[in-house]
């Protein structure tokens, strides 16, 4: 018990009790650094009243009680919670059903972790990507994506539509198929497979097209394809305003998207920004050299990047760093990812500059999240593991190894139903669907030991589903009921043997009862026939007598 009230008072999150009005039981010492309120201040108090804001009293309450009435032992909700200085803080709880000692629920135990920068990072995150996709499919050039066996993936733009083109019609068709009138194209794209970023002027059909294309790479660094963008420069040829508003309207698109190209010429050491570019540095002019270039990273990565540059140039080693700096005038730091091409024929190396500052903050949220999710996965007081659809175990916490008796390494990957018995398996297999249509599960099973022995349990399972309401895994629980079992089993043998007793001790009553009945007729009879004989002696003697 001490060790479990330790584990509580050092985690690091919200662990609270709840009795069945809301009234609240239990408050950890997270609890009280994370709100700001004692625990002497809250204990008795109704969460509802101290900790819901207003707007959701009406609402919450509500999902509270429906979920001690319906829900299986445990659930999970995100709601909003009041601190004592009044600001809000967003909580994504886990909770389950506390039971008497007689199985009747007396409350509820509730697991809360801070999603609020998260969520947070996510609405924003949402909307840049909103804020692109919009600006892809209303932008009047054509923006496109083509993998390496020239099959487009990408196909969006307004611009489009001078090719007689709807957005995405062309997507899974081949680009040699489509314009095999045009092979000029296909030179252009074999450089831009080879790591080169081309732009050129095309014309397909009387159609002027401004390109830029560049290569398209995974996380590898492995070139899968190209990214393009064509501008319709077609009245640009006559009119350079047209052209000039064209490229206005690419500067846009860069900065909506936050990404830029740089070029920087070997001969001269000039570097060439574009403005998306100038952008992410906080550069306004045009009058910056390699020199500068190299200073614009913190200290700390600015040998490692000269030293990827200097790989490129001599060797063709691919360019792909990430590193932090400061804008100009400003404490905040930005995270940028930055690739680059080297080009022989014009001794010049090309590249593309893109904003991953948001990006990497909800990679430390979710690190960070994750952390908090191996603590509790791991600090649950009975078996627990992570299953993918098919039954298979992809993770497993340390209480589950040692309620079987394996290493951790010897579950993970192994199918559930090669730790149950046979009827356990049956029984898997009749409720598996219901949790793949949304439901949760609560049965009795019989764990098998690593010995050989049996372990019965209540198992739960619970569907994990993916941000678009998709079941992708299952959560199962394991609460070790054996002893509980076995003394069931004892108790159930004492008292058929007590009854067994009994009835062995009443068919010996009975049996003795018929005795002395038997022997209570002997004794009345007895008496009869004394008294019959003193009657026939009395007689004889009166006969004597006369």
């Amino acid at each position: 018990m001490n060790n479990t009230q330790n584990i509580i008072n050092t985690a690091g999150v919200i662990i609270l009790s709840l009795d069945l009005e809301a009234n609240i039981l239990s408050f950890n010492k997270f609890s009280e650094e994370f709100t700001d309120y004692k625990i002497d201040e809250v204990i008795g108090q109704n969460w509802f009243e101290l900790f819901i804001p207003k707007r959701d009293q009406n609402k919450i309450p509500g999902v509270f009680f429906d979920v001690l009435k319906e829900m299986g032992k445990y659930s999970n909700y995100e709601n909003p919670i009041l601190c004592k200085d009044g600001s809000e803080k967003i909580i994504s709880w886990n909770n389950s059903l506390i039971y008497d000692e007689e199985n009747h629920i007396s409350g509820m135990l509730c697991i809360g972790i801070d999603v609020t920068e998260q969520r947070k990072t996510e609405n924003e995150l949402y909307l840049s990507e909103e804020k692109f996709r919009t600006l892809i499919q209303n932008n009047e050039e054509i923006i496109y994506m083509i993998d390496k066996n020239g099959i487009f993936t990408l196909s969006e733009g307004k611009g489009l539509s001078a090719l007689g083109v709807a957005p995405g019609e062309v997507v899974g068709k081949s680009v040699y198929d489509l314009y095999k009138d045009s092979p000029e194209i296909f030179e252009d794209y074999k450089k831009v497979f080879k790591g080169e970023s081309i732009t050129c002027n095309l014309n397909i059909g009387g159609v002027y097209f401004r390109n830029w294309y560049t290569p398209h790479r995974d996380s590898n660094n492995e070139i899968i394809g190209l990214m393009g963008m064509s501008v319709n420069i077609t009245e640009s040829k006559k009119n350079e305003k047209a052209l000039a508003a064209s490229d206005s309207k690419l500067k846009k698109a860069e900065l909506n998207a936050k990404f830029g190209y740089w070029e920087i010429d070997i001969n001269s050491n000039a570097v060439n920004l574009s403005d998306g570019a100038k952008e992410i540095f906080g550069i306004e002019d045009n009058e910056i050299n390699l020199t500068m270039m190299r200073n614009i990273p913190l200290e700390k990565y600015r040998i490692s990047n000269t030293i990827a540059f200097n790989e490129l140039v001599r060797n063709d080693v691919p360019y792909n760093v990430e590193y932090e700096f400061k804008t100009k005038g400003s404490e905040d730091i930005k995270r940028i990812n930055s690739t680059a091409t080297y080009s022989k024929n014009k001794n010049a190396v090309f590249g593309i500059v893109k904003d991953i500052t948001e990006r990497k903050i909800s990679e430390e949220i979710l690190a960070e999240s994750e952390k908090h999710y191996r603590q509790l996965f791991e600090m649950l007081p009975y078996g627990c593991e992570v299953l993918d659809t098919q039954g298979t175990i992809i993770d497993c916490n340390k209480n589950t190894a040692e309620l079987l008796g394996y290493e951790k390494d010897e579950i993970i990957g192994e199918k559930m139903t090669n730790f149950v018995n046979a009827d356990t398996v049956k029984i898997f297999k009749e409720n598996f669907p219901k949790v793949m249509n949304g439901e949760s599960i609560s049965v009795d099973a019989c764990m098998v030991h690593k010995n050989g022995g049996n372990i019965f349990v209540r198992r739960t399972a619970s569907p994990i589903r993916d941000s678009n309401g998709k079941i992708k895994l299952m959560l199962g629980l394991s609460i070790n009921m054996t002893e509980k079992k076995l003394a069931e089993e004892e108790l159930s043998k004492h008292r058929q043997h007590l009854e067994e007793v009994v009835k062995e001790r009443t068919l010996e009553l009975e049996q003795k009862n018929k005795d002395l009945e038997k022997y209570n007729d002997l004794f009345i009879g007895r008496e009869h026939r004394i008294k019959e004989l003193r009657d026939e002696i009395k007689r004889l003697e009166d006969n004597i007598n006369k």
